[in-house]
């Protein structure tokens, strides 16, 4: 009985030892799956701001391109007439 009782008393320290184990380790893959969430949510949203400044200077050439285009068409109503 005494032997028994030696045995389920190591076999519990070990389950205690293993579960201590599992739990750090779940804890530090729960930390570097947050710093990665962090760091992808950063970065999209730098390129979401980059894709904007990039839709905005295409869209004032493209302002710029119809205002000249506007202005060559007027100039050559002027020398037709």
């Amino acid at each position: 009985m005494i032997f028994l009782n030696a045995k389920s008393t190591q076999l519990n320290d070990l389950v205690y030892f293993i579960h201590a184990n599992l739990e750090n380790e779940n804890q530090s893959i729960n930390k570097i799956l947050t710093e990665i969430k962090d760091r992808n949510h950063s970065s999209t949203l730098e390129v979401k701001e980059s894709f904007r400044i990039e839709k905005q200077a295409m869209e004032t050439k493209m302002k710029e391109s119809m205002l000249a285009k506007a202005e060559i068409e007027a100039s050559l109503d002027l020398l037709k007439d």
